[in-house]
């Protein structure tokens, strides 16, 4: 098995107009936490809790910004913040839960203030359903999850890693073995096997863009062995 982790999108459907203000209100105390706390220079979680204690935030928001703001200050040694940081939560703040019944199956809680919560529907990527029932039913651990606006709609972020089966390697006896040919009338002429392990028909792929020289006779064919065709070509040893 190997542990793989993903970044899953989850679209927030349609916030009405309390819950986009509440969604506003995180991201202006988060952000205002974060530039305060980089001012300061905060290179330990220690300094940077005495900076963000005083904000309107959940403890999520709290100990994500304990964590971040050492790192840019420290490994990453920024000079300054961008304007527009996507508010943090660290992995316990998201709670997921799915009502397939309905029209809109998942939602989401989103921390506002430690005795505040936003539940929201919710829109995931099609492709990343599999990865979201898997947090759902405990196959997979959510990491830190993003808040942030784009053009208008609000969006979360959130980081799942789960155990996957690795893929076998494939023996010799699988492998498709090809015959390149760098030649003068096409850059490339490449044949490859049929099932029987015949081969095609020689097959040009023309380049854009020719050597200024002419390559010299070592550098000008790259062979594969492979059984004669029925056709009688063979590709091999000249």
């Amino acid at each position: 098995m190997t542990e793989l982790t993903k970044t899953l999108e989850l679209k927030l459907v349609d916030p009405n107009a309390h819950k986009r203000r509440k969604l506003r209100e995180t991201r202006e105390a988060y952000q205002n936490a974060l530039q305060d706390a980089f001012d300061a220079r905060c290179t330990t979680q220690t300094e940077a809790n005495d900076v963000v204690v005083n904000y309107d935030l959940s403890g999520y928001a709290k100990n994500a910004l304990k964590k971040y703001v050492p790192q840019l200050t420290t490994t990453y040694n920024a000079g300054e913040l961008h304007d527009d940081h996507p508010v943090r939560f660290t992995n316990e703040g998201l709670r997921l839960d799915h009502k397939p019944e309905n029209a809109i199956e998942w939602y989401v809680k989103i921390p506002h203030h430690e005795d505040y919560h936003l539940w929201l529907p919710a829109q995931p990527n099609p492709e990343q359903r599999g990865w979201l029932e898997a947090l759902n039913a405990g196959d997979a651990t959510m990491g830190e999850s993003r808040l942030f606006e784009r053009d208008g709609t609000w969006y979360l972020h959130v980081t799942a890693t789960r155990d996957v089966e690795e893929r076998p390697e494939v023996s010799a006896k699988e492998r498709t073995p090809i015959g390149v040919d760098i030649g003068e009338a096409s850059l490339v002429t490449v044949l490859r096997p049929r099932p029987n392990c015949g081969l095609t028909r020689a097959r040009p792929f023309v380049g854009s863009a020719r050597p200024t020289s002419p390559p010299n006779a070592d550098s000008r064919r790259v062979e594969a062995s492979v059984s004669r065709s029925p056709s009688g070509m063979t590709c091999g040893n000249r």
